[in-house]
């Protein structure tokens, strides 16, 4: 079994250590945090032949600049990112969806994010950083010690936890096929359904949504028609799902994201169908959404399915 670390020379527009989230802490003002796009972080860990619930790294926009000072490591990252290793004279530059295996000395390179907001780089024995509160996932709002509490920064080492991976089957695999999903964004009844009248509810399922540039972890802030209320936008504070969609008394909407306050006081007529949930991590500033009503059933099963073509995929490049 084998150990690796990696030293942070550049720490790119803002990567994460992330994993599953923090889960069963809300009560006491903890969000979840956790991976932004959830099943790409799954299938970069597939990728990397890593644990499932591994952490890993999450790249918005630009990526690190990475150097292996220690042991050998397997890595794979999932999503269109422009990646370059370089191992004394020689350089190779790679696509995302791909394998690497970086030995001391090498230097890592991650670049723009080509395809939608966020790409992950997972490895084999995963980030091994001290957990807190049983999660290693970055929490920019919760206050989490060290690491885990803010972006990385140059200098900061990434120890990898043990690893018996000692060569690939395969160098790398194509995006899963449901990547390219254009369709409308899928919304479930929320807990105040009634929020709206008959003409919110249309011009909110009707409207073509522009994400703002005020979106983040937190939330996607969009841009477009007023949402008509049937009555006043603010309830008693309670708790918040991730996918909520907030109205706020400006006939606004909030899709409530990872880093989401744990408590809100807006109506929530709608809730993201938890299949579509990944995709709103994908979303840039500017890009446009639609979305469609359909039952909590319909939902359940679109994310069964989802859930086993994630498997297939997995088991295909193992």
């Amino acid at each position: 079994m084998s150990r690796a670390e990696l030293l942070v020379r550049e720490p790119g527009l803002r990567t994460l250590v992330i994993d599953a989230g923090r889960l069963g802490w809300q009560h006491l003002g903890m969000p979840p945090a956790g991976a932004a796009d959830a099943e790409t972080w799954v299938l970069a860990n597939a990728l990397a032949a890593a644990s499932p619930g591994s952490a890993a790294l999450e790249v918005t926009h630009a990526g690190p600049t990475l150097e292996v000072t220690e042991g050998t490591v397997f890595a794979g990252i999932a999503g269109a990112c422009e990646v370059t290793l370089r191992d004394g004279a020689d350089s190779r530059t790679l696509a995302g969806w791909c394998r690497l295996i970086a030995r001391p000395g090498a230097v890592l390179e991650l670049g723009r994010v080509r395809d939608g907001l966020r790409a992950y780089l997972a490895v084999a024995g995963g980030i091994d950083v001290p957990p807190f509160l049983g999660s290693r996932s970055a929490n920019l709002r919760g206050g989490a010690p060290g690491l885990l509490g803010r972006a990385l920064l140059a200098g900061d080492r990434l120890p990898i936890g043990p690893s018996p991976r000692q060569a690939w089957v395969v160098p790398g695999a194509d995006p899963p096929p449901w990547r390219g999903e254009t369709g409308a964004v899928r919304v479930v009844p929320g807990p105040q359904a009634e929020a709206l009248t008959e003409r919110g509810s249309d011009t909110f399922l009707a409207a073509d949504w522009v994400v703002a540039s005020a979106s983040d972890r937190g939330g996607l802030r969009l841009e477009g028609p007023i949402v008509e209320l049937a009555s006043a936008a603010d309830i008693a504070s309670e708790g918040c799902a991730a996918g909520s969609v907030q109205i706020t008394g400006g006939g606004r909407p909030i899709v409530l994201l990872v880093d989401r306050g744990t408590t809100g006081g807006y109506v929530k007529p709608f809730t993201i169908a938890s299949v579509d949930l990944p995709r709103l991590g994908r979303l840039r500033p500017g890009e446009s959404l639609r979305f469609s009503a359909v039952s909590v059933e319909e939902a359940l099963a679109l994310r069964r399915a989802r859930e086993i073509d994630c498997q297939a995929w997995a088991a295909a490049i193992r």
